[in-house]
């Protein structure tokens, strides 16, 4: 209960402008930092309980909803202000003079398959049940790996109070 309303109310505030974030290793630190302690805030659990069976990542919130926002504005007409912005981005960041292998990084095109090319994202993001299909998958190991780990300690597999390296104390 406490985590719908957690989704409902904090994430629609914080996340307010997230299409046109940076999300590199470093912002994505920060926000993971902040959802962890707005968790524990809002739930009064423990950080240990929070970290352990986090069931919602903002940072994974935020990068699924950057893709659905991509693959919409690729479907609207080229000629609506968005798409044209959109296409204009894109083509900065593929002609900037030292053409970066990362160049993507962090940006909205980041989780976009073969984010090199914009008419075949164009082409991709015209064929809604693909597109979705295959940014599922691009996001899918990430969920695996939170979900499996949330299960392990619901089930008692793992102990939320063991911290690596405590025996190494004594």
């Amino acid at each position: 209960m406490k985590m719908s309303a957690y989704r409902m109310y904090v994430t629609s505030v914080v996340c307010h402008g997230y299409e046109g974030w940076y999300l590199g290793e470093k912002e994505c630190k920060i926000l993971n930092g902040f959802d962890l302690r707005a968790q524990m805030l809002f739930t009064g659990w423990d950080y240990d309980v929070v970290a352990a069976t986090r069931e919602f990542s903002l940072v994974e919130y935020v990068r699924e909803r950057r893709i659905k926002f991509l693959g919409h504005t690729l479907r609207l007409d080229p000629g609506i202000l968005v798409h044209k912005v959109l296409a204009g981005y894109h083509h900065h960041l593929v002609n900037l003079p030292h053409r970066a292998r990362g160049m993507f990084e962090g940006t909205i095109f980041a989780d976009a398959p073969n984010p090199r090319d914009f008419e075949g994202l164009v082409i991709a993001a015209k064929d809604k049940s693909g597109w979705t299909r295959s940014t599922r998958r691009l996001l899918e190991p990430q969920r695996r790996a939170s979900r499996r780990i949330s299960a392990g300690v619901r089930a008692g597999q793992c102990d939320v109070d063991e911290r690596p390296g405590d025996d190494d104390a004594l």
